[in-house]
């Protein structure tokens, strides 16, 4: 069995099924790390720490409502984009660096 983390590749073709189930899944995981950074253990106990937690809490907002954009302009067939699977490509990088972010302060909460 192999536990080498496969890349996130999207399929060639740009059919707004997959997107928008490309979509949901970013929904999802940013609604997780939501819940994680609210939670009683993440409450910072630095100036320092409170304002790394109020900058993520802005980024995890402002990612949710671009999914939420993008996820509406999949629905309304509205998408003004020449390649909406890009869009979502640098939107999951994003994630995955924001995720990578609030794992880091959460570490980092739990220390102080």
């Amino acid at each position: 069995m192999n536990t080498q983390e496969k890349p996130y590749v999207l399929p060639g073709k740009t059919d707004s099924n997959t997107a928008m189930l490309r979509l949901e899944r970013n929904n999802q995981n940013l609604s997780f790390l939501r819940e994680k950074l609210s939670s009683y253990v993440c409450e910072p106990r630095t100036l320092k720490l409170f304002e790394r937690k109020e900058m993520l809490k802005d980024r995890l907002e402002g990612m949710c409502s671009s999914n939420q954009e993008l996820i509406n302009s999949l629905k309304k067939r509205t998408m003004l984009f020449t390649d909406p699977m890009e869009i979502i490509r640098e939107q999951r990088q994003a994630l995955l660096e924001l995720e990578q972010n609030v794992l880091d302060y959460i570490g980092l909460a739990k220390v102080h």
